[in-house]
């Protein structure tokens, strides 16, 4: 179904499901994420549900209060499931699952800017180095179609918007990705939005994303859009969509 207005990136608690009808090709990024054959196509056989939890801890150095998102990850079928814990907090943080790999990373809110039209887009320095760094960021923005060619991108909401930009790197595989998606309530994140950024060291592979809301057939939906590229400057670019399951 749609997502509520109710829920946003700062809320994002309840479950979800990959809509493969409204999501692009998983497979080509997954291949150059150096992903196994096998897992691939178990993988493409499967529907994804994803449990979100989000909630506040404190610093440990100002008691200050800090965002902390975790993912959980199933799918129907045998395929094992994968769990993500992010705090936004500027922290380098390290992953590791079947899939991916061991990873590193760190996390922020960031702030959105007007384009060209003056329309509200996610604003973050891109961290992958691609070949056309122009296009993906544009991409990444919302701003040009691509994978995406139904409609103008992520929502704005509230006067500046919000969203959240991820920057992954693998410490085994050798990708790095990159992501920005949609924050929560500006009321209670005034003028910030959140960062992941994951960092190691011999990184071929980069993966970046941008996470937000979009219309879809005139459904609001959560979206993250994806950069992968490897240290030759190769990449692709991939939309995901997630529907909101509502609560039984």
């Amino acid at each position: 179904m749609a997502t509520p207005e109710d829920i946003t990136i700062g809320n994002l608690n309840g479950n979800w499901v990959m809509n493969k009808g409204l999501s692009g090709e998983t497979d080509p990024i997954l291949k150059l994420q150096g992903v196994p054959w096998l897992l691939r196509k178990a993988m493409a056989a499967v529907t994804l549900y994803v449990n979100i939890t989000t909630y506040e801890t404190p610093r440990p150095e100002s008691r200050e209060p800090v965002t902390n998102i975790d993912f959980n990850q199933t799918a129907s079928g045998k395929l094992g499931g994968t769990t993500e814990k992010r705090t936004l907090s500027w922290e380098i943080k390290e992953h590791k699952d079947y899939i991916f790999g061991e990873v590193q990373g760190r996390s922020e809110f960031v702030h959105g800017s007007p384009d060209s039209s003056g329309h509200i887009r996610p604003e973050f320095e891109l961290n992958t180095e691609v070949d056309n760094a122009q296009e993906v960021k544009r991409f990444l923005r919302g701003e040009n179609r691509l994978d995406s060619p139904d409609g103008a991108g992520f929502i704005c909401e509230g006067s500046e918007g919000a969203w959240v930009h991820t920057f992954e790197r693998s410490v085994s595989s050798g990708w790095t990705a990159e992501q920005v998606g949609y924050p929560d309530d500006p009321l209670l994140i005034p003028q910030r939005w959140v960062k992941f950024i994951f960092l190691t060291v011999e990184l071929t592979r980069f993966w970046a994303q941008i996470w937000g809301f979009e219309l879809i057939d005139n459904k609001r939906h959560f979206t993250r859009r994806i950069v992968v590229a490897n240290a030759g400057g190769r990449y692709l670019c991939l939309r995901l969509v997630f529907d909101y399951e509502q609560p039984k």
